[in-house]
């Protein structure tokens, strides 16, 4: 885990590097499943979706590319809102203002802070760990 602190206004921004893993249900909806038991979720939200019943593994494998993914967080540097998107399959923008001008949360060492506009977050994020 990353801990993006701003040294004028202290607002800070904790940034998992890994993403979010999905897939994507019968309605397009994006079903995450995480660590541990990623086998599982995967199976779970699988079992659930009619268009990968009956399906070979050579299908399955062609459908899960364009079915799944793995999802970041964005902030918006215009209006400050935090948003996930697949940047492999999507261009980032914010869908509060409308912006393109947005940052990866793992990228923001050196930034401006969006909230104050006036410190730059450290260079070198602060750097932490679950138990």
């Amino acid at each position: 885990m990353y801990l993006h602190k701003c040294p004028t206004c202290g607002f800070e921004i904790e940034a998992w590097e890994d993403g979010d893993p999905y897939i994507r249900d019968d309605k397009g909806k994006p079903r995450f499943y995480y660590h541990p038991g990623e086998a599982e979720g995967r199976i779970k939200i699988l079992e659930k979706c009619r268009w990968a019943q009956g399906k070979s593994p050579e299908e399955m494998e062609v459908l899960l590319e364009k079915k799944s993914g793995v999802m970041s967080e964005f902030m918006c540097l215009d209006c400050c809102k935090f948003f996930k998107t697949d940047a492999e399959k999507n261009t980032p923008w914010c869908r509060k203002c409308r912006s393109k001008n947005v940052v990866d949360i793992t990228d923001l060492a050196g930034v401006r802070c969006p909230k104050c506009r006036m410190g730059n977050f450290p260079s070198t994020p602060e750097f932490g760990a679950i138990s």
